[in-house]
Parts: C-alpha cells; structure tokens; sequence
C-alpha cells in the first residue's frame, strides 16, 4: 500500500518545477528550475546499487544501531552516510534519506 504523501502539496515555488523520482523504496519530491526527473532516476538508480552492493559485503552496515567505519572499499554514499551516522551517533542506515537527497540532487547540475 503507497502512503499518499500529504505534505508534498504543500511546497510551493513559482519558479520551480516539482516532480517525483521513485526507485523502489526511495522516493523523492524535488524543486528544481527544470524538470530532471530522467537525470534524478539514472542517479537514484546508480547509487542505490552501489548501497545494496555494499549492503551485501557489509551485513554491520544496514543492521547497526550506531556508527560503523566504512571498509576500505566503501563507495562515496557509504561514505557520506558514516559521517552523518558518526556526527548524530546512530547507525547508518538512519541517514539513507538525506544521503540520497543529497546525491540526487547535487549531481543533476
């Protein structure tokens, strides 16, 4: 059952353009001066596999409760996300939200 995301109606600006990127469990509303919905969902789709990728090598990463290190190997994200796991002392899946915020918007430029 999808969650009717209420608040979404709520962001208003006359100069962007709102739209929808989802990937399975992510699910972002962006503003931005021109509708890059493709480029969001090409990103989206990149760093989510990078994540379940290292997910898969690093079963500490998506269970942990508070900060891990990153291995060696860690992709960018991975590594993003344990320093915002680090600075709020929680485990780093708590910061996938903001982690593909971030990553989705900054590189659509």
């Amino acid at each position: 059952m999808e969650t009717k995301r209420f608040y979404r109606e709520s962001f208003k600006a006359q100069n962007l353009c709102f739209f929808e990127a989802k990937v399975d469990q992510t699910d972002l509303y962006i503003g931005a001066v021109k509708n890059l919905r493709k480029e969001a969902l090409e990103l989206i789709t990149h760093y989510r596999k990078e994540l379940m990728d290292y997910i898969k090598g690093h079963d500490a990463f998506l269970h942990s409760l508070v900060p891990v290190a990153p291995l060696p190997n860690a992709p960018l994200i991975v590594l993003d996300m344990c320093q915002a796991a680090s600075l709020a002392d929680v485990g780093p899946m708590a910061a996938v939200a903001g982690a593909f915020s971030k990553f989705a918007v900054s590189y659509t430029h």
